[in-house]
């Protein structure tokens, strides 16, 4: 999945979708840019969610893969299962409560919660449209652990992923070099 450094050098990890850009027009003005159409939903794909469907029109569910890790970061965090409760904390924080939420964009969101390990649950006001770019795919939609932002999320040396690969250095503006997650 994806791993984002923002414009201080702060890490936001994964995300529960991602589309999959190869597909539909390229260079043809066919799609334009826009949260809706940049992505159609038909080419979403999972990543940290296996699957998605709605209950009803307010009502979302993400179905997580099971067995995926945080990896092992000393002084950060021991290794250890991404679970749906790391959803509720990242979104509630990037999305509704955190220091740098822009909770206004997003007002459709009515909660988030974990009904099991497994099931991340999204609550909406009145249907929503965007959700696949705001709780999916986009700018304020990764998912990190709270051990991550417990330790200084703004460090890059605390930086938490699930995926193959491990961040060992940053220059800004010129070099991340990375190593491979045991």
């Amino acid at each position: 999945c994806l791993c984002l450094l923002d414009e201080n050098g702060g890490f936001y990890m994964e995300h529960l979708c991602i589309g999959d850009i190869q597909k539909g027009p390229r260079g043809t003005n066919e799609t334009m840019f826009s949260e809706v159409t940049n992505i159609p939903y038909d080419y979403l794909t999972g990543c940290l969610a296996e699957s998605w469907e709605f209950l009803d029109p307010t009502t979302q569910l993400f179905h997580l893969r099971q067995g995926v890790m945080w990896m092992d970061k000393p002084g950060v965090m021991a290794a250890r299962e991404f679970t749906a409760e790391d959803c509720v904390f990242a979104l509630n924080r990037s999305l509704l409560e955190g220091p740098r939420a822009a909770s206004g964009k997003y007002d459709a969101i009515k909660s988030f919660s974990a009904p099991d390990k497994y099931t991340f649950k999204v609550e909406y006001n009145e249907f929503y449209a965007d959700w696949g770019y705001i709780v999916g795919w986009g700018y304020y939609s990764q998912i990190y652990p709270p051990e991550m932002v417990e330790a200084d999320a703004e460090n890059w040396r605390n930086a938490c992923g699930t995926g193959p690969f491990m961040l060992t250095d940053f220059v800004s503006g010129a070099a991340m070099t990375f190593e491979k997650n045991p």
